[in-house]
């Protein structure tokens, strides 16, 4: 679980695997049941800031057209004040 967590919050780790992670959250908590109430705060503490992330669509002038990037509220105008 902390392995995941790490990766969650790292930046080097593709951003199309991260839904996956959370994903494997719930795959966890099925298979061991009660036992991941011990999991619980961090997962919970995870998925609301997850909640807080907002979808940019990346332009074609950056050769990656359709595909989406998650973003913490604020990181976006940030970006663009320093274009």
């Amino acid at each position: 679980m902390t392995i995941l967590l790490e990766n969650l919050s790292n930046a080097d780790v593709h951003r199309l695997v991260k839904p996956q992670i959370l994903s494997v959250f719930g795959d966890v908590a099925l298979a061991v049941g009660a036992e991941f109430k011990r999991y619980l705060d961090m997962v919970m503490q995870t998925l609301m800031q997850a909640s807080q992330a907002q979808v940019d669509r990346v332009s074609q002038r950056e050769g990656k057209e359709g595909e989406s990037n998650f973003r913490k509220r604020g990181e976006g105008e940030r970006e663009r004040e320093r274009d």
